[in-house]
């Protein structure tokens, strides 16, 4: 059986090479190829573009223009599940980079072909060593500042991603020295410092000094702003930065229960981002989309409109399980879902369980998830949201083992440790206010609170 199978394989190998010698001796493989490099149509089949990429393997004089093509249609791949694939193709094309004569691996990015290899790899595993490698090697190889700084800005949000915020920070503090001393010698477009100015927002963020992250964040909007206004071809490139900008503006609005200015700023962020995606024929970024739904869902929870979150929620949930690129998305909707058990009614009567335990499963479930796919900050997450459900029900005997775990988690030490519990209990006293404020708020009917869902769709049916 398996030398039949080796028969096989070497078969349709041969024919395939036949194949290509014949596409490369008539030159359509190569018209086709450059087909694809002109399109400017991001909505192609990827099936297409990889028989394409397949029909031009074994031709080194199209390694330049598959080089090419497989960069322009990465963040597609990696957005359709076609990451495997991808990787597949980035591979071979870098073994063919190794095969060509030095004057002609100058012509061919190096860099950004390591940054897709980065995506193509990290939709597997959030803490991928290899995804790292593909990085540290985007950066080593780097023909100029401009290319250094992309690898600079994807390692800072490699270690976002893995909760390593000090590094982050190092990455992005190197981004800016790159910048400013290029400055004098090479200018470097303005949108490499607005997204360095987005990324120190989320590391602001993430430390729980949401002032400081609002304010450099505002920044990055106006130059943002100010760079689609002055050019229509950075369209593609700003559009997802510009809505990532507008969203983390609309959570630190969020942490202070400004529930009104945050829903503006995540519709805004959302709308913008379906805008140009329908004017550009750009890939659909899902998991922008779905952080939405989630983000939105938290609002209408704490505005006790619970039909409505439900709705998001349930969205959110359906784009995360059908696009597995995200490791933190699911994990952070069962936490949000855990919480609207106690508003739910019909929990009892489904199951003989009390509203206490659904909503403990929920949060089980959620740090499980967290802890197997390397989400280590939504695991840290979890533990906290389960200790205070225990608080609340007076559980206090198995809210205190949490308290050492959450305490010794690689979460907790990578973010700063003792300071970032200082910084968590300045949030906590703070969000004790804000949380009052609101409740009077919402009593008073006052105009900050929310009491119907603001989002397109169900303005529209009202």
């Amino acid at each position: 059986m398996t030398h039949q199978l080796e028969i096989n394989v070497s078969y349709i190998k041969r024919k395939q090479q036949e194949k290509n010698k014949y596409l490369k001796k008539s030159g359509y493989a190569a018209r086709t190829l450059i087909k694809w490099l002109e399109s400017d149509k991001l909505d192609s089949d990827l099936n297409d573009v990889l028989v394409a990429l397949k029909d031009n393997e074994d031709d080194l004089q199209q390694t330049l223009n598959s080089c090419r093509v497989v960069i322009k249609f990465a963040n597609k791949a990696v957005n359709t599940n076609f990451s495997d694939e991808w990787l597949k193709a980035i591979e071979k094309v870098l073994q063919n980079v190794d095969k060509l004569p030095f004057l002609e691996k100058e012509k061919i990015s190096l860099t950004n072909l390591y940054i897709a290899k980065f995506y193509c790899i990290k939709v597997r595993n959030n803490r991928d060593e290899e995804a790292k490698k593909c990085l540290e090697q985007a950066i080593f190889v780097s023909r100029n500042s401009e290319e250094k700084i992309e690898a600079y800005l994807n390692l800072a949000q490699y270690y976002e991603d893995v909760s390593d915020y000090s590094k982050m920070k190092n990455c992005l503090e190197e981004c800016e020295n790159i910048i400013s001393q290029s400055n004098f010698a090479l200018k470097i477009d303005d949108d490499y410092l607005a997204y360095v100015w987005i990324l120190l927002g989320h590391y602001y963020f993430f430390q729980f000094n949401f002032r400081e992250c609002r304010k450099i964040l505002l920044e990055a909007e106006i130059r943002l702003e100010s760079i689609l206004n002055q050019s229509q071809n950075k369209i593609q490139k700003n559009s997802r930065k510009l809505s990532d900008c507008l969203h983390y503006i609309g959570r630190t609005y969020f942490e202070e229960y400004e529930m009104v200015k945050a829903a503006e700023y995540y519709i805004k962020a959302q709308t913008i981002l379906e805008e140009y995606q329908k004017e550009n024929n750009l890939a659909q970024e899902k998991l922008a989309t779905a952080f939405y739904h989630l983000r939105l869902g938290q609002i209408l929870e704490i505005c006790q409109i619970t039909d409505s979150a439900k709705y998001h929620y349930s969205d959110s949930i359906k784009i995360f399980t059908e696009f597995q690129g995200s490791k933190s998305g699911l994990a952070q909707v069962n936490l949000a879902l855990a919480n609207l058990i106690e508003y739910d009614s019909t929990v009892k009567a489904k199951e003989n369980k009390s509203t206490l335990e659904k909503q403990e499963d929920q949060i089980k479930q959620s740090l499980n998830n967290s802890l197997k796919t390397g989400y280590y900050r939504g695991h840290l997450l979890a533990m906290l949201q389960l200790f205070w459900l225990y608080v609340r029900n007076l559980k206090i005997h198995l809210a205190l083992p949490l308290v050492w775990k959450a305490l010794t988690s690689d979460e907790f030490k990578k973010s700063g440790g003792i300071l970032l519990l200082y910084r968590y209990v300045r949030k906590f006293i703070f969000g004790i206010f804000y949380r009052i404020r609101f409740l009077i708020w919402l009593k008073l009917r006052y105009k900050n609170v929310i009491y119907k869902c603001p989002c397109p769709i169900h303005k529209n049916q009202q």
